[in-house]
């Protein structure tokens, strides 16, 4: 004999509920994250018949049920329906869990008059999604997580990573306003920054219910084999050197170094000028190391960028003697030294972490769920945060030049002797009559100077006595940060030099004032008597350029 089951068991939604007799399908279809690795949810579908009747006519009833059947985001009960019990969103039911997407969501109803107007047939659907596990039931936070990685290699063999990805949050309806967001959890988004690599891009796109955020970042390895500045985020710099011979043949060796910096937005533009300063510094210096010369800034520029965070700067100065080897004497490929990778990275994270300088979220309060049924439309878009904190000044560091040792303070050194010979001659004049001058005198003439012929006996010019020499010494020099001390020949040649009373013909003056190092110039005209012929008599040594008398010069072919 067959078994008849009572009525037991019902289906609640929004206060409404359908009595034991009604016919209830469920359907639970496991939803896959993105990657098709694991289930992030549950997606139940309930599915009721059932059959409403009114003896006074169902008209109102079914205005009532609709508009409570109809609404998203309400308490759902399926209680001893052969299925296990499922409550969702009804916090006065201690078994109840939340829906993670915004649900339950109605999606049909449809009802089917019997009876004329006084019964009529309903049936009604109805998704929600649960997250189901053996820990403690998620009800926020993140339930999905996914990213891609790709890896382009260019010509040079740098690195590009680019990581785009997204997370999910599970997220319930509370009224008319959104108790979460996705991009609140934006720091899950941290894969470290390699060594020696920027981020260059960022991207973070959250979907329509702000329950997943969408992420792309992009590193890119970059090339400098000198770590890069605090604070800088982009930098370009060069470094020549470069020997000349300027007006006079005198010969010049200038460096000059070129760097375009652009620092981060929380960086003072000072320490843009405090990076360029470290950077020629560490160069002087080498240069300094050596003591085989003396540095002096020549020229020093700084070109501001008026709309934007760069800045150009240029400096150029001299060595003030000879190169002796161009290669590791300028430092011309030597390390910089000024900071260590991490350094420079540590220094820029504020601009390179979830948020950037401007410090931009997206806040719960910015958003709020719009339909014809709610309250008045208006989204509060102003609550924001603030801007991040601005990084400290660096100490300043001036670029000034330093008085060089005597022997590497020439700037510029010119000196010659000259020797005039003097050959003693007496000149005879015979008496005789005077010269007749050309009396006539005519302006138009085309004849130009002329001296008219004369009768008469020449004169007798007879040499007497031994040549008698002189030599004149005369020079120019310009020297940092020492005077000049008067020049003098001990001798020219092979014979000795003694100087002719009233002869001394020697001036100075302080000419200019290079970056705090006085700078001095010389002039001088000296006459010496020589006892007798000098011989051969070769220049005078030329102390800027490292020139000795016998013409040996300071200069090494090796690089």
């Amino acid at each position: 004999m067959a078994m008849i089951l009572a009525d037991i068991g019902a289906v609640e939604y929004n206060g409404y509920t359908f009595d034991g007799a009604s016919s209830v399908t469920i359907r639970c279809e496991p939803v896959y994250d993105d990657a098709g690795r694991t289930v992030v949810y549950h997606r139940y579908t309930v599915n009721v018949k059932s059959v409403v009747a009114d003896a006074a006519g169902t008209g109102l009833t079914l205005a009532d049920i609709r508009a409570r059947l109809t609404k998203a985001g309400y308490g759902l009960r399926v209680w001893n329906k052969g299925f296990h019990d499922l409550i969702v969103n009804a916090p006065w039911d201690a078994s109840s869990v939340n829906d993670v997407a915004f649900g339950p969501k109605p999606r049909l109803i449809s009802w089917t008059p019997i009876g004329s107007v006084y019964a009529c047939e309903i049936e009604w659907e109805c998704e929600t999604c649960i997250a189901y596990c053996a820990l403690p039931k998620i009800h926020s936070g993140i339930m999905a997580f996914n990213y891609s990685i790709a890896y382009a290699l260019d010509y040079r063999g740098l690195t590009v990573r680019t990581i785009a990805g997204y997370y999910e949050i599970a997220m319930s309806r509370s009224g008319y306003t959104i108790p979460d967001t996705a991009d609140a959890y934006r720091t899950v988004v941290a894969p470290a920054i390699p060594e020696r690599f920027q981020r260059t891009t960022q991207t973070y796109s959250l979907s329509l219910d702000k329950r997943r955020c969408d992420f792309n970042l992009v590193d890119q390895e970059l090339a400098s084999n000198n770590p890069w500045p605090k604070g800088v985020v982009k930098i370009e710099g060069r470094h020549r050197v470069n020997w000349t011979r300027s007006g006079g043949n005198a010969s010049r060796l200038f460096n000059q170094i070129g760097v375009d910096i652009e620092m981060g937005a929380d960086a003072p533009m000072l320490n843009a000028y405090a990076a360029f300063a470290a950077i020629a510094k560490q160069r002087i210096n080498i240069v300094l190391g050596t003591d085989n010369y003396g540095v002096m800034i020549d020229t020093l520029s700084v070109e501001e960028s008026l709309f934007d965070r760069q800045c150009l700067f240029s400096m150029s100065y001299r060595l003030t003697r000879s190169l002796k080897q161009i290669l590791t004497d300028t430092g011309i490929w030597q390390p910089l030294g000024l900071n260590t990778w991490g350094e420079w990275a540590y220094s820029i994270s504020g601009l390179t972490d979830q948020r950037g300088y401007a410090n931009m979220r997206h806040l719960a309060a910015n958003d709020a769920i719009v339909d014809p049924c709610g309250a008045v439309f208006g989204i509060p878009w102003d609550a924001t945060a603030v801007p991040k904190t601005s990084q400290p000044l660096i100490g300043r560091l001036l670029l000034a030049n330093d008085t060089p040792s005597p022997e590497n303070s020439w700037l510029e050194y010119e000196a010659h002797v000259f020797v005039t010979r003097d050959r003693a001659v007496v000149r005879h004049a015979i008496l005789q009559a005077p010269d007749i001058e050309d009396a006539a005198y005519n302006p138009q003439s085309a004849e130009g100077l002329k001296y008219p012929a004369v009768g008469g006996t020449d004169d007798i010019l007879q040499r007497s006595g031994k040549s008698r020499y002189t030599a004149t010494f005369q020079g120019f020099a310009k020297r940092a940060g020492h005077p000049i001390p008067r020049p003098s020949l001990r001798q020219v040649g092979d014979v000795a030099a003694t100087q002719l009373l009233k002869s001394d013909d020697f001036i100075q003056k302080i000419q200019d004032n290079w970056l705090g190092v006085p700078i001095y110039v010389a002039r001088w005209n000296i006459i010496y008597d020589l006892a007798g012929e000098p011989g051969t008599i070769n220049p005078p040594a030329n102390l800027a350029k490292g020139v000795q008398a016998d013409g040996t010069a300071e200069m090494s072919a090796s690089p």
